[in-house]
């Protein structure tokens, strides 16, 4: 395998794994999935930003809620934490990611990842639901059971 195939290999595995647990019982997701459940930050180290619906530019602070529309950015050395009924997203230095509509059955969250790297642990305990990561340039990569 030549060298540009094997970058294009490690460049595609870095940048988005998604993680699908193992079937667990359904009564310990917890919080269940609504289309009115927001992402909600739970931690942040180094520099992060959410820009809101209106173009204004905040700091991204645990406990912050994102509502549709919103698109958050991580600087250089910054990570961020973000829950929803049960997944997880973990937001690499120096990516950027929109939340987009949830879909019309009411149960498939929808991300607009623009940049960098995220990592999405989906609890599949809830039953079977779509989950989508919309790339404009990028790669994804689905790893885990169903």
């Amino acid at each position: 395998m030549n060298n540009s195939l094997k970058a294009l290999g490690v460049f595609v595995l870095l940048l988005a794994w998604i993680i699908i647990p193992g079937q667990g019982n359904a009564q310990s997701a917890g919080v269940a999935y609504s289309p009115d459940t927001a992402w909600v930050i739970t931690s942040v180290n180094g520099n992060a930003r959410v820009r809101s619906l209106d173009a204004t530019v905040i700091p991204a602070t645990a406990g912050n809620e994102l509502a549709e529309g919103m698109t958050v950015t991580t600087g250089d050395a910054s990570r961020m934490v973000l829950t929803r009924a049960g997944d997880t997203i973990t937001v690499s230095p120096n990516s950027a990611f929109s939340v987009g509509p949830d879909t019309p059955n009411a149960s498939s969250p929808s991300i607009l990842q623009t940049l960098g790297t995220l990592l999405f642990s989906i609890d599949s305990s809830a039953g079977p639901r779509n989950f989508q990561v919309r790339t404009p340039y990028l790669a994804a990569v689905i790893k885990g059971t169903v």
